[in-house]
């Protein structure tokens, strides 16, 4: 019995390959790229539509304007920063109410409509909740309280 093997392109195919990117597309900056693992710093927007497919914040706009009595449109975002609430009341403690006492990232979002401001944490879920009483229990991803 012969078995007969064959294969498939030039012989240049054959040859290994040489894994440096063309010149061209080498990265020369002296900037290294971002570290995923740094959190950035808080950002404040003056904006009144959500980013694309941010359904939290869209739902937390409709909500504020259902509350001050106003077009969503008149709603504007004021702070939207990552955060590490203290414990699990996301920085919206209710008055006898018990709470995991671990830190949880989250999120904190104030939104101004009809001339006041309304705030709204999220935690891990990232579903935003509007809180009446916000309590000045998160820090920031710079590490300073806020």
């Amino acid at each position: 019995m012969a078995l007969s093997l064959t294969a498939c392109g030039d012989d240049e195919d054959a040859s290994p390959r040489d894994s440096t990117p063309p010149e061209d597309t080498v990265n020369t900056s002296t900037t290294p790229p971002p570290d995923p693992t740094e959190p950035t710093e808080p950002t404040s927007v003056a904006t009144s539509s959500p980013a694309t497919g941010d359904d939290a914040l869209s739902a937390a706009i409709d909500d504020a304007a259902e509350r001050a009595d106003v077009a969503g449109g008149e709603v504007v975002v004021v702070t939207d920063e990552r955060v590490t609430w203290r414990d699990g009341s996301l920085g919206c403690p209710k008055q006898g109410e018990l709470y995991t006492q671990a830190l949880v990232p989250g999120r904190r979002v104030i939104l101004r409509a009809g001339g006041s401001e309304l705030a709204y944490h999220a935690g891990r879920s990232g579903q935003l909740t509007f809180c009446a009483r916000p309590a000045d229990d998160a820090t920031a991803p710079g590490g300073g309280d806020t």
